[in-house]
């Protein structure tokens, strides 16, 4: 998580907002070196100028912020919000704290906006 936290870092230094950051997206150089890790397809990129807003859905919805399900100005915390998604999951057997098997789309959808997530209870401190 931190060398995907330094490369999103990295970008939003350079007033690049990704918009579609998820486990796909990700790449490791070398797999015995995490540290190697890139951050690729930056086909939905954008450049950043305080906010951005966008009339039409960016990105992949289970890693979408609910700002940008509402079709709402946004700003670079959207990177953010992926990366908790996939630290979520990362923590939790690769569970989605939203999407459970067979919600469809809007259901999905309603879940983000709203933001009540499964909190995990199987974690050990």
């Amino acid at each position: 998580m931190k060398s995907l936290i330094d490369a999103v870092d990295y970008l939003h230094s350079r007033e690049i907002i990704h918009r579609d950051i998820k486990p796909e997206n990700i790449l490791f150089e070398d797999t015995k070196n995490l540290s190697s890790l890139k951050v690729i397809d930056f086909g939905l990129s954008a450049q950043f100028f305080e906010s951005n807003s966008d009339n039409e859905y960016c990105g992949t919805i289970i890693y979408m912020s609910p700002e940008q399900l509402e079709k709402r100005v946004y700003t670079k915390s959207i990177d953010i919000w992926s990366c908790g998604i996939i630290m979520y999951k990362l923590l939790n057997n690769g569970f989605h704290p939203f999407y459970k098997q067979g919600d469809s789309t809007e259901a999905l959808m309603e879940k983000i906006k709203i933001g009540k997530w499964q909190t995990l209870d199987k974690i050990s401190e």
